[in-house]
């Protein structure tokens, strides 16, 4: 499960390109080198779980070069899909949205009280169900180039 990833506050289109190619080889290259270099050893019946953003899918406005690079593990992990054809090996992704992790911890409480409001269910996801998320996608071979949101219902607010 190919899961690294960089973030840093990039507001409007004012970055270097340093920070640029840093946060593209963390998000995007890492996973793509790693699944060239191994493809040719990945057991028949192998499941991949890529770890996207809902900022993918609702950009935020406070990272452009996060929300793009995460857009493009959405991409990639679709479009893997067509290379493991007939193998039974699988390529998902699971794109959590606000989680409760020591960096949100960190948050001053209004803003934390924001970010809840824009969710339907008003609350953080646990680490617990972004990992229930993945292990629905490893235990279920018919998922197959899925984009799978764990965001509590953030689209529909």
């Amino acid at each position: 499960m190919p899961c690294a990833t960089t973030f840093f506050f990039l507001l409007h289109i004012i970055f270097t390109d340093e920070e640029w190619e840093r946060v593209m080889q963390v998000n995007v290259n890492a996973p793509t080198y790693l699944v060239r270099d191994l493809y040719n050893i990945i057991p028949s019946g192998s499941r991949i779980v890529f770890i996207g953003s809902e900022m993918a899918i609702h950009p935020h406005g406070t990272s452009l070069a996060y929300g793009v690079t995460k857009s493009a593990v959405h991409a990639l992990s679709q479009n893997l899909v067509k290379f493991f054809e007939g193998t039974g090996t699988t390529v998902n992704t699971v794109a959590p949205g606000f989680v409760e992790t020591p960096w949100q911890a960190g948050k001053p409480q209004a803003i934390r009280d924001s970010i809840c409001g824009k969710t339907a269910i008003h609350r953080f996801a646990t680490v617990e169900e972004v990992a229930d998320a993945v292990n629905f996608c490893i235990n279920n071979p018919f998922v197959n180039g899925a984009v799978i949101e764990v965001s509590g219902g953030y689209s529909y607010r």
